[in-house]
């Protein structure tokens, strides 16, 4: 069958003396008619057909696919301009001084000055040691500010007679309110009016604790 076709091929690539193609002879017909004798039509295989041939499936779905898809790695996100910023320390709260502080109305402070807001405890440091004086001064201010106390009297004495004129506890004190633990805990101070010791006393105002 080979040999048949291979000369029908031969004999249609065969030109006329004029260069025109020609037709077919009676024997190169005859000859055409032996090759497509026992010959199917191939626009669609049958299903039993070995090599699939004309199927519209995708020669992967046919043929089953089994590949696994290779995993992509996971997509790190960039970190966010505020996570690479350094955490600030809360701002330090402006020191306070006698008759003077920021936070608080004028008129509540000028009412402070004046003895007009009503003292509600006092505390005599009178008698202790320096280290002594400030551990009783932090406790009492714990508990004054626990029970909702809102004004204070310490009593610090004028010092008159050490050197310099003025005493250890009158110049320490308002440096204490002005440190952890106290400050977290005092508004305003001042000094005392003279019904309550003068220069010798203070007015502490204390901040009302947080529910």
């Amino acid at each position: 069958m080979a040999r048949a076709v291979f000369t029908f091929l031969f004999a249609m690539a065969k030109k006329s003396e004029d260069g025109r193609r020609r037709g077919l002879t009676t024997e190169e017909q005859e000859l055409w008619q032996r090759v497509t004798v026992g010959t199917k039509r191939l626009d669609k295989a049958s299903p039993n057909s070995p090599t699939g041939l004309g199927t519209d499936e995708p020669e992967s779905e046919a043929a089953g696919d089994t590949s696994v898809a290779t995993p992509q790695p996971a997509r790190k996100r960039p970190a966010s301009p505020q996570a690479d910023r350094p955490q600030s320390p809360p701002a330090r709260e402006p020191d306070l001084s006698h008759g003077s502080a920021a936070g608080i109305d004028k008129r509540t402070l000028t009412r402070l000055r004046r003895g007009l807001i009503p003292v509600e405890g006092e505390i005599d440091l009178h008698g202790y040691t320096y280290e002594n004086a400030r551990r009783h001064l932090e406790r009492y201010l714990d508990v004054s500010q626990a029970v909702g106390r809102r004004c204070i009297l310490v009593i610090t004495g004028k010092g008159l007679r050490v050197e310099g004129g003025r005493g250890v506890l009158r110049t320490s004190v308002p440096q204490w309110l002005n440190e952890p633990p106290c400050r977290d805990r005092v508004l305003a101070f001042a000094y005392a009016s003279s019904a309550h010791g003068g220069m010798g006393a203070l007015y502490v105002l204390l901040r009302r604790r947080r529910p």
